[in-house]
């Protein structure tokens, strides 16, 4: 369950501040409804002819506690302490935020496409305190024009549940850009990049439901060498499979 208790090796891996920052949060968003701000704007987009863009722009938010859940189960080293996660779709900016808390990361990027969403989150990180605002960085704007940014990540979140087809194949296409041992998490939609390694699939509370957060890594070269080897030592196991 989400609700669990921290385990005992928690405390390593969060600051000792968060689970005050975490109730700060709490009470933050509980005036922001973020559901009704992104619905306003697709309403607005389609008034104004945007039918197709406005229907990659659902939005969902995710728990602050699973979050914060979900990085402490991630695969990474604990004596990390200057990694960078990126947030492809960060909208009010929670992901972000929770991050900030986690001690492995040095700085933590939102990117947000809607405008609105992105103020909130803005409006929220300055009235957060000091460290927390100086690990964290919001920017405005196209995740897919900002490849950059989150491309050379130690972590990449991206929230996929709503993306087009066209969307999430462009997705698996860049992320052959990443370095290998990135962490990449995404929500619903599966992954098919030959270049990561699935590990785990986890359901996690959303503020409305819950969902399916998978968990991938890219492979490291020595990993591609090894598949190649697997064919070169068993020359006839493609030819099975392709019969089969």
């Amino acid at each position: 369950q989400d609700s669990e208790k921290p385990k005992a090796t928690d405390s390593v891996a969060l600051h000792p501040e968060a689970e005050d920052i975490i109730a700060q949060l709490d009470t933050l968003y509980d005036p922001v409804d973020g559901y009704s701000i992104a619905r306003d704007v697709r309403k607005k987009m389609r008034e104004d002819g945007h039918i197709a863009e406005s229907a990659s722009l659902q939005y969902g938010e995710i728990d602050l506690q699973s979050f914060k859940s979900l990085l402490l189960a991630l695969p990474i080293a604990e004596n990390a302490t200057t990694l960078t996660i990126v947030d492809v779709g960060s909208g009010t900016g929670k992901p972000v935020f929770i991050a900030a808390l986690h001690q492995a990361f040095a700085k933590s990027i939102g990117i947000e496409i809607v405008e609105e969403l992105h103020q909130v989150a803005e409006d929220i990180k300055s009235k957060l305190p000091q460290w927390v605002e100086d690990k964290c960085e919001l920017v405005k704007g196209d995740l897919f024009d900002h490849g950059d940014t989150w491309l050379a990540a130690d972590v990449i979140y991206c929230p996929c549940t709503c993306f087009t087809d066209d969307m999430l194949t462009n997705l698996n296409d860049m992320l052959s850009k990443t370095k290998p041992g990135t962490i990449i998490i995404t929500t619903t939609r599966r992954l098919t990049n030959k270049d990561l390694r699935k590990k785990s699939t986890k359901r996690y509370k959303y503020k409305r439901g819950s969902l399916d957060f998978h968990v991938y890594v890219r492979k490291l070269k020595s990993d591609k060498r090894s598949a190649q080897e697997a064919k070169v030592d068993n020359p006839n196991e493609s030819k099975q499979a392709s019969t089969a």
